[in-house]
């Protein structure tokens, strides 16, 4: 991908940003599930170009990619490294289960790299993510629960939700996707507004400040 496309009213724009703005008396409830697991095999990034992956524990990273997918993959096609990730610790946050999760969006053969979709700073511990659909769909369960939990007493009015791309249709499948966001939807609020969008890359608050997440679903529930 090389371009993205903003829509406000009849006008398609690109390298732009679209707002609106809520007001009134309600509150605004942030969660989150990402549905991948650590594995504990950890690296250090011994070299990297901003958003581009160079090397891991000293070698070519394309070189330890390949060896924890299982295998090489033809020029540029990352299908097979959809359930692997790599994650790493946010400053701050306190929780092991806090990680910022990075996936491939390009293998680069030609210089035995790989590319992603936010920097990770040369020096970075980085731990082994995999994900499985049980896991995804067990992840959607908690984030219900957690909202539940967090808006006891309040009356639900509206959810948006910002679900990652890569975990739709190419990951869980459009029948999959659509139970998910149904059994969502049933269990946290079925009176409320409901809106979403597929993103390629989430921007999520972790530790007070906003921050890029590959794999993930943020929710946002306004309720009074």
């Amino acid at each position: 991908m090389t371009e993205t496309f903003q829509y406000h009213d009849d006008r398609v724009l690109t390298r732009s940003a679209v707002a609106c703005a809520l007001w009134g008396d309600f509150t605004a409830t942030i969660a989150s599930c990402i549905g991948c697991s650590p594995v504990g095999l950890e690296m250090t990034v011994t070299r990297a170009e901003g958003n581009y992956l160079v090397e891991l524990d000293g070698r070519p990273a394309l070189e330890v990619w390949e060896e924890m997918t299982g295998g090489a993959a033809p020029p540029g096609d990352v299908g097979n490294t959809s359930a692997i990730a790599i994650g790493m610790a946010v400053d701050g946050a306190g929780a092991a289960t806090e990680q910022l999760i990075r996936c491939a969006l390009v293998l680069d053969r030609s210089r035995s790299g790989v590319l992603l979709g936010a920097a990770i700073p040369t020096g970075t511990r980085v731990m082994l993510h995999h994900r499985t659909v049980d896991d995804v769909l067990a992840s959607a369960n908690r984030l219900v629960d957690e909202l539940k939990a967090r808006l006891e007493g309040k009356k639900l009015r509206a959810v948006f939700g910002f679900e990652c791309g890569a975990r739709t249709k190419p990951f869980l499948g459009d029948a999959l996707t659509n139970k998910e966001n149904l059994d969502m939807q049933a269990a946290l609020g079925p009176e409320a507004a409901w809106a979403g969008v597929v993103c390629w890359g989430e921007i999520y608050p972790v530790a007070g400040k906003p921050v890029y997440h590959n794999y993930t679903y943020p929710v946002l529930a306004l309720a009074e």
